[in-house]
């Protein structure tokens, strides 16, 4: 889970001045994308479409 490898050990995000668990980046990842939603929402803009990587022979 991308929210515990932040938190591995010797990852950038120790450099904060407190303690920062995988749940917690968990939780702001959760609460910024509720946010971001209502931001589109209030803006009549359309929700984001997934990534799909091309591979070499869809080039």
């Amino acid at each position: 889970m991308v929210a515990n490898a932040a938190t591995a050990p010797g990852e950038t995000i120790h450099a904060m001045p407190f303690e920062v668990r995988g749940e917690d980046v968990l939780a702001a990842l959760v609460s910024v994308g509720r946010l971001a939603r209502r931001i589109r929402a209030a803006a009549k803009l359309p929700e984001p479409v997934p990534h799909v990587p091309r591979t070499k022979e869809s080039t």
